[in-house]
């Protein structure tokens, strides 16, 4: 964004030292330092709205319409991702993943029957997807409840109730483009 800030109008050597100075010099030299102070703060609110931030987090949301912002051509290097835990670290009973906590998230499930379900995927004409890695302290019969899941057939030993053995890792894939109505399922393996 070109700055609008003009720095070329003010004369720099008005007024002359020991003679006696014209007003309108002074008048033309404030006008100009006033112009520009507006030009600056425009310039100045436009990046604090608009510009990414090193110091703190950012949301990419369009403050109009609160739809995302699109990231276009963009070449990333040294990613990394945040994952999430369950604040309550085991989970006992019927819990909601929360997909917008975040594209991989780890369930410890403590014992019994515990079906997990979804909330929050991206609105239609978004996708969205999150990846579970779920492990148990105790065994627990594993069910999913409360959407349209489609499971992928190379995992078909996996779907149904599976049986979660003490320290073993299942990784499975979920994902969803019509916020959740329809949400597709990758069993990924078994880790022990």
């Amino acid at each position: 964004m070109p700055s609008n800030i003009n720095t070329t109008d003010i004369d720099i050597e008005f007024p002359v030292a020991g003679q006696d100075n014209d007003s309108q010099g002074f008048r033309d030299n404030f006008n100009t330092i006033n112009t520009n102070f507006s030009s600056a703060k425009t310039e100045i609110e436009d990046l604090q709205t608009n510009v990414v931030r090193k110091d703190t987090d950012t949301t990419f949301l369009d403050n109009a319409d609160s739809n995302p912002v699109t990231l276009i051509d963009a070449n990333v290097k040294g990613l990394s991702h945040t994952y999430f835990t369950p604040e309550n670290g085991v989970v006992v009973s019927d819990t909601t993943v929360n997909v917008s906590n975040g594209g991989y998230q780890v369930y410890i499930l403590g014992g019994g029957t515990i079906n997990l379900g979804f909330d929050n995927w991206p609105v239609a004409g978004y996708y969205g997807k999150v990846r579970l890695h779920i492990t148990a302290t105790v065994q627990t019969t594993l069910g999913f409840s409360g959407t349209n899941i489609k499971t992928d057939s190379l995992g078909s030993t996996f779907w149904g109730s599976p049986v979660i053995g003490v320290d073993e890792v299942h990784v499975i894939d979920f994902w969803s483009y019509q916020a959740g109505n329809t949400v597709y399922a990758q069993y990924l393996g078994a880790y022990t």
